[in-house]
């Protein structure tokens, strides 16, 4: 009998699952997707896929329709506010099996994800209202007043995940700011934007990222003031622009193209307070993506860690498909749980560091580090790289069988 899987969102995270179900466990899981939203609407501007990201994807056969969608990063470059070059590096020899770093507009990756059968399996304006748990199936109640069991479900619905919140007795866990405000947009590409380029300033960040030959994908950070920063103020394109006319004129180029309020994307940088991939009270629910461990962009490892979620829940469930549903997610959470832990605290330590450089001293320091280290973000897939997550579950696995 097959076992029933309800993922919890339709983003990322949950249509990675999706695709990972149906290539790898399609015999053994009867899954459904359901989404809040009434129809797709993917949430931000552009997205960055290093290489452990393209080698989930290739895990599910969708990396070349990613690559033929996207664009190929070959370089990382970081300025100081005056555009001048701190460090540069190569990517593509980062990962043992030279998986390209690729850069795509998230309506673009969504495309992808909404491929074969997927479209039928999701039901659009659905949530859940409720969950308890039952003779190892987890009773869900649905928005619509329906309800159902599942031998697991899977929360990928966001930082302000419902399943954490319900499948934990209901205890409230609102994000966490990490004290930058931030702006995500995408733009016309400048042909001698070739690589992207992360240009630092006092209190600030602004990429230029390029997801196309003809389209980038920025993104603008700035300290949130003690005073906070009012609505009005993130959707205002004069306040945005006040923080960075300063810098080089490459941003000052980007700058100019923005002429509408709806171009704009602002959001408070947030992360959830503590990593979880699990409920702590129900036996068979999981939490994968941002739900389980939402953090800062600093090594582009959102979306990333996302899709390795997704690949490695669904390869457990081939594996040990004659175990109870609850020992396989204490497999996942051996496997993962250090990793993305790891990889959480870190981006949102290295990331609020670099943006609260905004004195002399403190700036050059940053910048003296980025000269002798290289981009922060490479230094950091230098090391995490060095070997395939997906090898390295293999063995997990055979080990674990014999």
């Amino acid at each position: 009998m097959k076992r029933k899987v309800l993922i919890v969102g339709g983003g990322i995270a949950g249509l990675s699952l999706a695709n990972a179900l149906e290539l790898l466990c399609k015999d053994k899981v009867d899954y459904q997707v359901i989404e809040r939203q009434r129809q797709f609407s993917p949430i931000g501007a552009g997205i960055a896929l290093p290489a452990n990201a393209v080698s989930a994807l290739h895990q599910i056969n969708l990396e070349q329709k990613v690559r033929e969608n996207a664009y190929h990063v070959q370089q990382i470059v970081f300025t100081d506010d005056a555009y001048q070059v701190l460090s540069n590096r190569a990517t593509d020899t980062l990962h043992p099996k030279h998986f390209p770093f690729l850069g795509i507009s998230r309506a673009g990756l969504h495309d992808v994800l909404l491929t074969g059968p997927i479209p039928s399996k999701i039901q659009f304006g659905k949530t859940i209202v409720h969950l308890s748990e039952s003779n190892n199936k987890v009773l869900v109640t649905f928005s619509d007043g329906t309800k159902d069991s599942y031998d697991l479900v899977v929360g990928a619905d966001g930082i302000r995940s419902s399943v954490r919140k319900l499948s934990n007795q209901d205890i409230d866990e609102p994000p966490l700011s990490l004290g930058i405000t931030n702006w995500r947009l995408l733009l016309k590409k400048p042909k001698t934007l070739i690589h992207p380029t992360y240009v630092l300033g006092a209190g600030s960040i602004f990429l230029l990222f390029p997801i196309s030959e003809h389209e980038m994908y920025c993104y603008a950070g700035v300290l949130t003031p003690p005073n906070g920063i009012s609505e009005d103020e993130r959707k205002s394109i004069h306040f945005m622009k006040s923080h960075f006319e300063h810098i080089g004129d490459e941003v000052k180029a980007a700058l100019d193209q923005i002429i509408d309020p709806s171009q704009l994307i602002p959001d408070q940088l947030e992360t959830v307070r503590e990593v979880k991939t699990h409920s702590l009270h129900m036996k068979n629910v999981l939490l994968i993506g941002d739900a389980a461990h939402a953090c800062a962009p600093t090594y582009q490892q959102g979306g990333a860690m996302s899709i390795e979620d997704a690949v490695i829940v669904a390869k457990l469930l081939n594996a040990f498909d004659a175990l109870p549903v609850e020992q396989i997610i204490k497999f996942y959470d051996n496997f993962r749980f250090k990793t993305i832990q790891e990889i959480q605290t870190l981006s949102n330590f290295v990331l609020q560091r670099s943006v609260q450089a905004i004195d002399p001293q403190s700036i050059e320091a940053r910048n003296q580090k980025i000269r002798q280290d290289g981009p922060f973000n490479v230094t950091f897939w230098k090391e995490y790289l060095k070997t395939d997550v997906f090898d390295e579950l293999d063995h997990f696995i055979h080990t674990r069988l014999n």
